[in-house]
């Protein structure tokens, strides 16, 4: 009978029952944001309130079609290696935007922030030098796939500014 557990589990198996599902599947970006809210629900109570989410999306972008899982990795990240590794309260922000005839959703935090040696690690894996943390393949690997399935137009860009934040752009 604690609500917390009860709604833990319920993400979790929310969530996993999505990804069996499959990840290449478009969904409305309303269905996207249902699955990050699982996903940061399950987090909060990891880190135990140590962020904020907020997620500012106008309701009449929501009907628009993602790629499944194309948020949560990003949100990931900034929780990891944004506003946790900070050691102080963070805030994590999901907005969108109509530009031109694109889709663009930005994920922002007021965490670590990455140089820009970093950003280039991040968006290529493995084609810098420097293998710091923020080396994983989580970023590049949304960026090749949102590139493969909407055109060069789509895809990643990154705003960061070391000690401060962290804005990612996601144009489909």
């Amino acid at each position: 009978k604690n609500t917390g557990i009860e709604k833990m589990v319920k993400s979790l198996v929310n969530l996993l029952k999505n990804i069996s599902k499959g990840v290449s599947d478009r969904i409305t970006l309303a269905e996207e944001l249902a699955l990050l809210d699982d996903y940061v629900s399950i987090q909060s109570i990891r880190y135990m309130g140590s962020f904020q989410y907020r997620c500012q999306v106008p309701e009449q972008l929501r009907q628009y079609k993602v790629i499944k899982f194309t948020l949560q990795p990003l949100v990931e990240n900034a929780i990891f290696h944004g506003v946790v590794p900070k050691g102080s309260f963070g805030t994590i922000t999901v907005d969108a935007f109509e530009e031109e005839d694109l889709l663009v959703l930005t994920i922002a935090d007021d965490g670590m922030g990455m140089t820009n040696q970093e950003v280039a690690a991040a968006l290529h894996p493995g084609k810098e030098a420097d293998k710091s943390s923020m080396t994983g393949i989580g970023l590049g690997n949304v960026n090749q796939r949102l590139k493969l399935a909407y055109g060069k137009r789509a895809g990643l860009r990154v705003e960061s500014v070391p000690g401060e934040y962290t804005k990612i752009y996601v144009r489909v």
